[in-house]
């Protein structure tokens, strides 16, 4: 049983939120130390980690996927939609005199993006992030698999995007997505 624990153990150490893991043998499970969690410790069973084991046909790291999603650890997204926009010159924009112009501007910038990308719809959701000059966009198919009303929304949210970086003068380039396929990113 010791074995099987710290096969799990080497499973749950592979996700950067997880800062550590200790086996309790005598209790029999696992406790996962999560970092910046006000919650605690996670504490999974072993009876749980067969059931998981079960579920995902032996593929434990699957299933510390699915685990760790439930318990809100972590957002997972598979075989989804990416939308990744950068304002070109963004930084020699901001180097230039008129600073509270600037910032009135590219904060009612980001505001309407936040308007637009807040989708909550229906079976439609999208979760996104601005990031410094970056914005991204996904759609949440953890609620519901894609489907031809997401990517309608989806296109129509990037769309929304352009037609406000074209209306407030930031242009913006796609960043390109095909590392990020590749895991190389």
């Amino acid at each position: 049983m010791g074995t099987e624990y710290t096969v799990w153990r080497k499973e749950f150490k592979k996700f950067s939120q997880v800062e550590s893991v200790s086996i309790n043998s005598s209790a029999g499970r696992l406790d996962e130390t999560i970092k910046n969690r006000k919650e605690g410790i996670l504490q999974v069973t072993h009876k749980e980690l067969d059931d998981i084991q079960c579920k995902f046909n032996g593929n434990l790291y699957s299933g510390v996927i699915d685990y760790l999603t439930k318990k809100g650890v972590i957002v997972y997204y598979k075989d989804t939609l990416v939308a990744y926009f950068d304002i070109i010159g963004y930084s020699s924009y901001i180097a230039t005199p008129n600073e509270d112009d600037k910032i009135h501007k590219i904060s009612e910038f980001f505001n309407a993006i936040k308007n637009t990308a807040n989708t909550n719809f229906l079976a439609v959701k999208f979760d996104y992030w601005i990031l410094s000059d970056a914005v991204i966009i996904v759609v949440d198919n953890n609620r519901h698999p894609l489907f031809c009303g997401s990517l309608e929304y989806f296109l129509g949210t990037c769309s929304d995007i352009l037609r406000y970086s074209m209306r407030e003068g930031f242009p913006l380039k796609e960043k390109d997505c095909k590392k990020w396929q590749r895991g190389q990113l």
